[in-house]
């Protein structure tokens, strides 16, 4: 069986998250773990995930949204709302006003 490439590992990750976002590390965990090469430690598979996650941070398609100890995965731009007593307020007031149609 040949291994997926890099850029494959990222784009199963962001499809993830984008479907089922935001998502726990431990669901990233059971998405890859069986997806990396049988050659790699449980260690090794973990720090892999690790650095997956990173450089999509790093490259600002993804970000936690959740906490270091409980994250939560979330595609960057695509959810940009706060839940507050059951109502869902977006936060496009920003780009109203940025655009100038609102005053």
């Amino acid at each position: 069986m040949v291994s997926p490439e890099l850029g494959d590992y990222l784009d199963l990750i962001v499809a993830m998250v984008r479907e089922h976002g935001p998502v726990s590390r431990k669901q990233i965990d059971e998405l890859l773990l069986d997806k990396l090469p049988e050659v790699m430690t449980e260690k090794q598979k973990r720090s892999k995930i690790h650095n997956l996650l990173g450089e999509l941070s790093a490259g600002k398609r993804i970000r936690n949204v959740g906490s270091r100890g409980h994250p939560q995965w979330q595609v960057v731009g695509e959810s940009e709302s706060q839940n507050y007593g059951g109502q869902v307020f977006h936060l496009e007031l920003t780009k109203l006003w940025g655009a100038g149609l609102s005053s």
